[in-house]
């Protein structure tokens, strides 16, 4: 089970024979707000050895969270990625806002 999309993205292990560059991809997800509360979703995947792009989508999503969008956008990419037969080499950089878990040091008596 993943929380939050933790562990999207991690290295999947080569199958015997093939080489370590081989068919491995990176991806860019782009999210911009729209102004009537939707996002404009551009995503972006590149092979690593040639440099050539293998997959550019644009969309205009109604999701209401740049969150909700970069995952639809993952789920989008894992299934290109799937059917490809790629191997994903990291987990897609992006600019939306992502949440974050803080640890806050608080001086009370707790």
């Amino acid at each position: 089970m993943t929380l939050f999309g933790m562990g999207r993205g991690k290295e999947k292990p080569l199958p015997a024979g093939a080489q370590a560059d081989a068919g491995t991809v990176t991806a860019h997800v782009t999210v911009k707000p729209a102004p009537d509360k939707r996002r404009n979703v551009e995503i972006i995947v590149i092979d690593c050895n040639s440099g050539d792009t293998l997959f550019k989508a644009r969309y205009v999503s109604a999701l209401k969270s740049d969150f909700a969008a970069y995952n639809a956008a993952c789920a989008r990419i894992d299934g290109f990625v799937a059917e490809s037969e790629l191997y994903l080499l990291e987990a897609p950089a992006t600019n939306a806002i992502m949440p974050s878990i803080k640890n806050v040091e608080k001086g009370s008596r707790w």
